[in-house]
C-alpha cells in the first residue's frame, strides 16, 4: 500500500493465524514462522475489524497456504 519511509520497501504488518491470545490451549509455542502471514495494513485491520464474512474470506486462503506447515509444527 506504501513504502516504508524507513526500509524503503513497501509497509506491512505480521498477523498470526492462530490468535496468540490462544497460545495458552497448546503445549507449544505458537509464535512461529509458520503460524505468521505478512499483511497489508488495510488487510490486517480487515482481519481485525471486518465482519465475520469478510474475516473469513481473507483468512481461508492464507490458512489452507498454511495448514500443512502447521500440523507439521
Amino acid at each position: 500500500t506504501f513504502i516504508s519511509k524507513s526500509k524503503l520497501q513497501n509497509y506491512v504488518e505480521a498477523h498470526h493465524l492462530i490468535p496468540f491470545s490462544e497460545r495458552k490451549f497448546f503445549d507449544v509455542s505458537i509464535d512461529i514462522i509458520e503460524n505468521i502471514v505478512c499483511l497489508c495494513p488495510n488487510c490486517h485491520r480487515k482481519i481485525h475489524l471486518a465482519v465475520d464474512e469478510e474475516k473469513i474470506n481473507l483468512l481461508r486462503p492464507l490458512l489452507n497456504k498454511k495448514i500443512n506447515l502447521l500440523h507439521k509444527a
